[in-house]
């Protein structure tokens, strides 16, 4: 009988100790799969901010998104002091050869669409991040904060990018510029709060040279 006790309390142990170990590594793989979705994110942010510029260029228009004198990016690209907070998703773009001549156009022509945020909507719906299935995709799908009006599944992830405008230290400051683009990417992980961030500058390379 004393055998069969301490049979039963090992084998107790035994599938706890698993037990326990099984819900760590499901745990574990789940932090790590958000991460890795939450890097993929944050680079997809800065990469958008990127396509907006060359997308510029290419378009007529300075690296900043001034087309003769008229800052279509908001006025922070326009500032050296002050940090903007926008959102960033995909535009359905339009196709046209005629001339780029306004800001509105030059908009509608580039990939990538900016969306200004005040401070106090960082952690709102805002920056919730959806995730929406294209249709007739066999099972293609994207992220994004809106897709035409559809109502995605949400995600637990929340991304905002700020941007700054900043004058370069070296060929002609007083010309040369380049803007620090900061992209972020939060959410909550076992009732903790994670964040990726990511940052780079682009410069305006093109007009230096």
């Amino acid at each position: 009988m004393p055998e069969l006790l301490v049979s039963m309390t090992v084998l107790v142990l035994v599938i706890f100790a698993a037990t326990n170990l099984l819900v760590t590594i499901i745990r574990s793989n789940n932090e790590n799969l958000n991460t890795l979705i939450a890097y993929g994110l944050a680079q997809e942010g800065i990469e958008g901010v990127r396509t907006i510029r060359d997308s510029n260029w290419l378009l007529g228009a300075r690296f900043d998104g001034s087309l003769k004198g008229t800052p279509i990016w908001g006025e922070i690209l326009n500032s050296t002091e002050q940090e903007r907070f926008y959102t960033i998703d995909l535009n359905a773009v339009e196709t046209s050869n005629a001339p780029i001549t306004t800001p509105s156009a030059l908009t509608n022509h580039t990939p990538w669409q900016l969306e200004v945020l005040d401070a106090d909507e960082l952690s709102g719906d805002e920056t919730l991040i959806r995730k929406f299935f294209v249709a007739g995709g066999d099972g293609e799908f994207r992220y994004g904060h809106s897709v035409n009006s559809q109502n995605g599944e949400e995600t637990p992830f929340r991304r905002y990018i700020s941007i700054k405008k900043v004058p370069t230290d070296y060929g002609k400051p007083e010309e040369l510029k380049k803007i620090r683009v900061a992209s972020y990417v939060e959410w909550i992980e076992a009732g903790r709060p994670k964040v990726v961030r990511l940052d780079t500058e682009l410069t305006d390379w093109y007009e230096g040279q």
